[in-house]
């Protein structure tokens, strides 16, 4: 069931997509054009104050053009490449700009994924923009830690004492597995 009046792209529906993508490579492009001529200095991004700003901005933009944000694209409203973005929050991990620019990802990939929801974006898509951008994956790692406990040994009255309290849950059948 398609929802009606979303404006977010969708592989769905091509009633107005056309229309869509034209209107967002004019967007980028006037991006590009500004940022050749000089016209938007790439941003300071010791500056956390103005990240913040920028970053509301390029959000306003992407709800005028009917895109979802992503880490490109801001490092593109910062004047920038998002390679000299990332290397910058790997060189600076406790900055507050890093802080906010990793919250800004993390609201980006909510963003990416409620759109998958509520299909207003390609679920296909938005899966691999999402293991690929946003560090989702379909595996669990699990790490284990051993330490040395001294005195693990238990009494035999308290090993009698453990299985007189479990005893029920060990029940099977009506049996008790001894």
């Amino acid at each position: 069931m398609e929802r009606q009046g979303s404006r977010l792209y969708s592989g769905n529906r091509r009633n107005d997509s056309d229309e869509q993508v034209g209107n967002i490579v004019r967007h980028v492009t006037h991006e590009l054009r500004d940022a050749s001529k000089g016209k938007r200095e790439p941003l300071r991004l010791s500056d956390t104050e103005r990240v913040k700003e920028r970053t509301l901005e390029y959000l306003g933009l992407c709800e005028v053009h009917s895109t979802l944000p992503t880490m490109t694209g801001l490092a593109r409203a910062f004047g920038m490449t998002s390679e000299a973005l990332y290397l910058h929050m790997k060189n600076n991990p406790r900055s507050a700009t890093t802080e906010w620019l990793k919250m800004a990802r993390e609201a980006f990939a909510d963003m990416m994924a409620a759109a998958a929801l509520h299909g207003d974006a390609h679920p296909i898509f938005s899966i691999f923009c999402l293991k690929a951008t946003h560090g989702w994956r379909d595996t669990v790692t699990i790490e284990t830690a051993t330490e040395a406990v001294d005195n693990l040994a238990v009494s035999e009255e308290e090993a009698a004492r453990l299985i007189d309290k479990y005893s029920e849950a060990l029940e099977i059948g009506g049996e008790i597995i001894e």
